[in-house]
């Protein structure tokens, strides 16, 4: 198993990666599907890491479908703080990094992402892209592919974190090098997909910076 990785910049999702939002955002999205007669639980298979208005067009009637519908839904998860924390080393581990070499990719909107990150206190990347930016949706590469050019480096010399099968699949696409974070799905199902690794947070992470590059390994068990 691949343990230690040496690269130019990292990439993160937000939303279950740097910040812990799955219980609040499953607990909005049941609410909707109770509603709307949708299966809570195939949406919650389905909907991490993927942009609301993909899950709104895979599950709902089309009508339902609109920006004013993904809106409406996001001012009421963001204004919603149960539950929600930075994942344990994610603050310490961004106050290491040169701004120039870390970005999100999220597939969020900027408004909500933003207030996301005010929320707690973090601080929002010269490399941005979110889902007010990127057309396609992840599993699609694109998110990704765009960050690893803002940044200036090859994908391959990329790391990406994320917590979602979808994010997962739309790193690797891009040429990137995933790392998972088991917030929303199993270190098996995130493998699967396509990580290098999984952990839980990172806490478990030992991060360097030499010559230029960061080195990101994983610290040995006691």
């Amino acid at each position: 198993m691949v343990n230690k990785l040496t690269v130019d910049g990292i990439l993160f999702d937000l939303d279950g990666t740097l910040i812990n939002t799955v219980e609040c955002v499953e607990i909005h999205w049941r609410k909707l599907c109770k509603k709307y007669n949708v299966d809570a639980d195939e949406l919650l298979k389905y909907c991490h890491g993927v942009q609301t208005i993909q899950v709104l067009r895979t599950f709902f009637p089309k009508e339902l479908a609109t920006t004013e519908t993904v809106r409406e839904l996001e001012d009421v998860v963001m204004n919603d703080l149960n539950g929600v924390y930075v994942v344990p080393g994610g603050r310490e581990l961004l106050q290491k990094l040169d701004p120039s070499t870390w970005g999100i990719v999220t597939s969020g909107t900027a408004a909500m992402a933003s207030k996301r990150l005010n929320q707690m206190n973090l601080p929002i990347p010269r490399c941005y892209l979110t889902a007010d930016i990127t057309t396609k949706s992840k599993p699609d590469p694109e998110g990704y592919a765009r960050g690893a050019e803002l940044l200036g480096f090859k994908p391959k010399n990329c790391l990406v974190f994320e917590d979602a099968i979808a994010g997962v699949k739309a790193g690797v696409a891009a040429g990137c090098t995933v790392i998972g974070i088991t917030s929303a799905y199993t270190r098996e199902q995130l493998i699967e997909a396509g990580a290098a690794f999984c952990i839980t947070d990172y806490t478990e992470l030992e991060v360097t910076l030499e010559n230029r590059k960061i080195v990101v390994s994983l610290k040995e068990q006691k």
